[in-house]
Order: structure tokens, then sequence, then C-alpha cells
């Protein structure tokens, strides 16, 4: 009886129940010698074939395949350069990042290299993620500031992937903190200390335009350690401490240091007391629009750079270093002396 009930649907258990019933009623003492006439009956009993696929459950529905959200994230990438390190090692080493759900682009797509500012790269750097197992960039970003040779690392885009990269996902997962890494730890498993701070950054300025401007009366320069080239924004208290520490190695020398960070640019001017130039007004002039924050001995101002308006920091940068350059000459300033001697261009010999 167990043996041919996988061979039943409902209707006919039912019906054979019935039957065996009914039977036995008429003849307990009777063996069940005669399940072929059960069968017989709940044959007739039975329903349609057709009936029976209607009765029939339905099977599993086949799942529907599931579009895995993926984005494209662009990051660009700026040289140490005091490290010892070429821009091809360090695309080798961030393709080597292993970040769970982060894909790099397969080859024979690569990095590319872009002109940054006075004849410097940055690297464009994309990788694509699964939206829903990366909740966040930073550690991404952050995985790529550890890699040997890399200044400066920050996300600038972020879209809908255009293509599909592969859907292998890396073996690693994100474990937060900074670089989501444990690769990147030292040989007894310590994390890598943190980076400058803005005192560090502040001193090397100082040294650097120190240095530069110990012949000059008066001098521009940038401040490419503490605002990262382009990377933050200083403000003008840093840098009124900047200018004073380089003004208490050269007390009579007129600074202007022009600040370029993520969203503004700042030009802050400082000038011994008693001198013919004010500060304020070189200040004013050197952005050539707005009012200016200060006294006859120091001021700064401050733009606000808007993007979509095609102001971007480096280059209102330049264009405040020009008008300040442009500043000193009609001030009589510079008439026994080259631009070179009172201008430091944002790179490793100047601002």
């Amino acid at each position: 009886m167990a043996d041919a009930q996988p061979y039943l649907e409902k209707t006919v258990r039912d019906q054979l129940v019935k039957a065996l019933q009914a039977l036995y009623r008429e003849q307990p003492a009777k063996p069940f010698t005669f399940l072929s006439e059960f069968f017989a009956a709940a044959k007739a009993a039975a329903p349609p074939a057709e009936e029976q696929k209607k009765q029939a459950p339905k099977g599993k529905k086949k799942k529907k395949k599931v579009k895995i959200a993926k984005s494209d994230v662009t990051i660009e990438v700026t040289l140490d350069t005091e490290v010892e390190a070429t821009w091809d090692q360090i695309k080798a080493d961030i393709r080597k990042i292993d970040l769970h759900a982060v894909m790099w682009p397969p080859l024979p797509r690569k990095f590319g290299l872009v002109d940054f500012v006075f004849g410097m790269k940055k690297l464009i750097v994309m990788c694509q993620i699964v939206n829903a197992e990366v909740p966040a960039t930073a550690p991404i970003v952050d995985a790529i500031k550890e890699v040997k040779g890399v200044g400066e690392a920050n996300m600038v885009n972020i879209e809908t992937a255009a293509d599909n990269w592969g859907n292998k996902p890396k073996s690693k997962k994100n474990k937060g903190g900074k670089g989501g890494n444990k690769g990147k730890k030292g040989k007894k498993g310590k994390k890598k200390p943190a980076g400058p701070s803005i005192a560090e950054l502040t001193a090397k300025d100082v040294t650097k335009v120190s240095l530069l401007a110990k012949e000059a009366s008066f001098y521009v320069a940038g401040c490419s350690n503490l605002d990262g080239s382009g990377q933050r924004d200083v403000t003008p208290e840093q840098l009124r401490e900047l200018a004073t520490k380089v003004r208490a190695k050269l007390p009579m020398l007129g600074l202007m240091l022009v600040s370029a960070g993520s969203s503004e640019v700042t030009a802050f001017a400082m000038v011994p007391k008693g001198s013919a130039l004010n500060a304020t007004e070189w200040a004013a002039a050197a952005l050539g629009s707005g009012k200016a924050s200060g006294d006859a001995s120091s001021g700064y101002i401050t733009k606000v750079c808007d993007p979509d308006q095609d102001e971007f920091c480096i280059k209102v940068k330049d264009f405040v270093s020009a008008n300040a350059f442009a500043f000193l000459r009609k001030a009589g300033v510079l008439e026994e002396a080259s631009e070179d001697e009172f201008f430091g261009g944002d790179d490793e010999e100047g601002y």
C-alpha cells in the first residue's frame, strides 16, 4: 500500500481509502488479497488526466536574474615628491590592492596621467564597485594613500557603471578603519603612522619660503605642504602663523602667501611696520574684487571657487599670484629686480 502511494494523486488516495473502508466493513475477516480490485475502483473514481494536471501543484517558478548594481569611481592621485617612486610602480601597486567587491579596470585598460600644475602630473585612477557590498569609498581612497609614492588621493566622481568589469568579488572584505586593508600593516602588524600634522607641514613651508625669500624685500609664495597643492583649505589663522614664523627669520620681508585649497583660495599679506606698502590693500588687489580684512601691517582675503563657473582653485591661485606681483611692480618695488626674485612657483623650488 505504501509503495503505491507515491504514484497516486491526493484525490485517488482519498477514493482508495473510502473503497478500503467500505470493503473492510463488508468483509472484515477476509485478508486483503484483492488489492487489484481496490486499484480498479480507485482508477474508476479518479478524475480525467487533464483534470489531474489542473489540480497538480505547480512547480517552482524560475527565479529572475537580479541585476547587480555597480558604479564606476574616479580617484585623482598626486605624487609625493619626497619619496622616490615612479608612476609605473604606483600604478602596479594600486592594482595589487585587494578589497572586497572592488575591481580595477581589466587590462589592457590603463590608468591615465594628465597635466596638473607647473609641469607636474596627476594620475586618474578608476575602479568599479558593487553598490550593495561597498557602502563607502573611503576605504578605497585610504588604501591608495598607503601606496608608496602617493602624496594625496581624492575621489572626484562616482557614476553608474557603463559596463561590467567582472562578477568575481575580491576575497577580503572591507573591515573599516584607515585603508581597510591588513596588507598595508608593517611586519609586526603595526598600523602605518598617520601623515604629517599641520604643525609639521607648516614647518616645511617655513623652511622653504625662508630659503627662497632670503634675498628679497617682497615675496609672493604658496604653501604647497600646508594646502597639499589644492587638497585642503587653509585658514587665515594658519597662514598668519606661517607668515609670522617666516618673518621671525626675515623681519624686513614683505610677504604674501597664496593658498589654493579644495574649495577656496586665500591670500594673506604681511609687511614690516612702517612699510610704504599697505598689506590689506595688497591682498585686495591680488584677488581683484571683494573686500579684504586686516590693517596696514597684515591683511587677507578669501574667495570660494565655483567649478560650475569655471573657477578652479589652482587656476584662481595663479591669477591671484600674478595680480600680487603686478601690485608690487606698480608700487615700484620691482624696478631693480627680476620677477623671479619676488615670485615663487608652486613646485619643488617655489610655492
